[in-house]
């Protein structure tokens, strides 16, 4: 698969963007398949990421108002509580990654972070 050729197939850039991203060989010679491109799109880009994000925009927009208001030091549930530190500390990691262009790792992380939020 070459650049023109990804060109001409329609899929927008950004989908090749993660694709060649979380694909990228670092060790080693990669093989594009196209069976895993698609899984990839649609198991990880639009059923995770996607999904995500639908729900947050379906959630402000239903139940907020479209605004997203100001955060005041209300009741925390321990749950909550532990559930934003995990994310917290996965987040710092993936500053890390992208500070040190471990961008694969990142992009990991990133997702992880995705799936933990839905």
């Amino acid at each position: 698969m070459f650049g023109d050729d990804a060109m001409r197939t329609g899929v927008p850039s950004e989908v090749w963007r993660y694709y060649l991203l979380i694909n990228r060989p670092e060790n080693q010679d990669s093989i594009f398949l196209w069976s895993d491109f698609v899984a990839k799109n649609n198991n990880e880009l639009l059923a995770n990421l996607g999904n995500f994000s639908n729900r947050i925009l379906k959630f402000l927009a239903g139940s907020l108002k479209k605004i997203i208001p100001a955060y005041t030091d209300g009741i925390k549930h321990e749950a909550d509580s532990t559930f934003v530190a995990m994310l917290f500390s996965k987040f710092v990691k993936y500053a890390e990654c992208m500070e040190s262009c471990k961008l694969k790792d990142g992009l990991k992380l990133a997702m992880e972070m995705s799936s933990d939020c839905n």
